[in-house]
């Protein structure tokens, strides 16, 4: 992968309110932006260069835990 580094752009009601969690291998999260809508959040992730193709889940948890 010639950039290991993906930024998401996240849209729903009061979203940024929520911190994501991602739980695959080679893949996380290295850090969250808040913006004055709440209802947008962005999420930098770094994929490295042992994750493996497939699909997966990004977890909500309200709150900043």
């Amino acid at each position: 992968m010639v950039n290991p580094k993906v930024q998401l752009l996240v849209h729903g009601s009061n979203i940024g309110a929520y911190t994501p969690s991602i739980d695959y291998s080679g893949v996380s999260i290295v850090s969250t932006k808040t913006v004055s809508n709440p209802n947008y959040l962005f999420i930098d992730v770094e994929i490295r260069a042992n994750a493996m193709a497939g699909k997966l889940d990004i977890t909500f948890t309200k709150g900043k835990e």
